[in-house]
């Protein structure tokens, strides 16, 4: 299973939890015929949103706004690893356990 189809079945998993607490999201996955195809993950609660774009390369980016208005990126060379992939997803969601 490459990331992307984990990605897109992990968010499969946990979007009715997530949209119980009121958060809402989207998951797209770019087409698979492009050189590094992606999968964008989006999550918005209140104020707060966060934006997860991962690539088949392992690459990720996660966009965060933070509470003064202000935007975290943060850069990930390669989260194919479970260690790895579990820790950005866990960030990702942290936005829900803040309500």
């Amino acid at each position: 299973m490459s990331v992307l189809d984990f990605v897109e079945a992990w968010w499969l998993s946990v979007y009715a939890l997530l949209e119980s607490y009121g958060v809402l999201g989207r998951c797209e996955k770019s087409p698979i015929d492009r050189p590094n195809p992606s999968c964008s993950l989006n999550l918005r609660c209140d104020e707060q949103e966060a934006d997860l774009l991962v690539w088949e390369s392992g690459e990720a980016e996660l966009s965060t706004s933070e509470p003064d208005g202000s935007v975290r990126r943060q850069h990930f060379d390669d989260i194919r690893g479970q260690a790895d992939l579990a820790a950005v997803l866990s960030r990702f969601v942290a936005l829900a356990r803040q309500r």
